[in-house]
């Protein structure tokens, strides 16, 4: 049986935003506080490898999300819906 749900008719919104810098076992990261008709949670999304800033890239970028078991790598219409929404709060400066 699927329990997955429809994350296009979920009422999703984004409650808060926080950022950590660097530490030993990653490279910094984002969590995203969201909330919606079938409850709240938080998408982490962590830089695990990468250069730093302006430094020359030297080492591929990967970048983790824990989503709470609301994507998996084959599906990440959760994920693309919260970065949607995330796209609605910025303020471009040029």
């Amino acid at each position: 049986m699927n329990m997955k749900k429809d994350v296009n008719n979920i009422n999703l919104e984004i409650e808060n935003i926080d950022f950590w810098s660097p530490h030993e076992t990653n490279k910094g990261g984002m969590r995203i506080y969201w909330s919606a008709n079938i409850g709240f949670g938080t998408l982490d999304i962590v830089k695990i490898k990468g250069s730093d800033g302006e430094e020359p890239q030297t080492e591929k970028m990967v970048l983790t999300a824990d989503t709470e078991c609301m994507d998996s790598q084959n599906d990440k219409a959760f994920t693309k819906n919260i970065l949607s929404l995330l796209a609605e709060y910025l303020k471009i400066i040029n």
